[in-house]
């Protein structure tokens, strides 16, 4: 599982309050997650798979509240908490860049962001266009080569907090 690299490399699980998740399958890392920590919980993506994300997660969390998402100006009202996760393992890189663009803003809102992608899907170059998504200043990023998967990568990134002068 991709995923525990990530959580396990930046030691953030029990960090984290919020977790926004771009193209959520049927449920699988919002599951992985959400066994391990109570937080708050939000994916993205097409309507009908918010329903089936819903139907498989309702089951499994019969008392925890998941937010599901599958317009882009729904995103205007989500208030994001500190120790907050943006994921998206390989949804995004699968979108149109207009699309990815739409969401680079309030992507910046996020203390940690986790990407899988593959080095090119279609006429886009995804490594390229990851390896300059975020600001360098305020994000340490760690792109990855996945070693069971060739041209397919990880990219973790934890904005670096800036100390407070007075």
């Amino acid at each position: 599982r991709y995923f525990e690299t990530f959580l396990d490399k930046f030691n953030i699980i029990n960090k984290l309050s919020y977790v926004f998740e771009f193209g959520g399958g049927y449920g699988s890392f919002a599951r992985y997650v959400l066994t391990k920590k109570n937080l708050s919980y939000a994916i993205y993506d097409f309507e009908i798979f918010t329903h089936i994300q819903n139907f498989y997660l309702s089951n499994l969390f019969k008392k925890k509240k998941i937010e599901y998402y599958y317009k882009i100006d729904q995103l205007k009202k989500i208030k994001i908490k500190k120790n907050s996760l943006f994921v998206s393992t390989f949804s995004l890189s699968e979108t149109p860049f207009r699309l990815r663009n739409k969401f680079k803003k309030f992507i910046t809102n996020f203390d940690y962001v986790f990407f899988t992608f593959q080095k090119n899907f279609e006429e886009y170059d995804n490594y390229s266009y990851f390896e300059n998504f975020l600001d360098k200043k305020k994000y340490m990023i760690e792109i990855i080569e996945m070693k069971s998967r060739k041209k397919m990568y990880y990219l973790f990134a934890k904005k670096i907090i800036m100390p407070q002068y007075e």
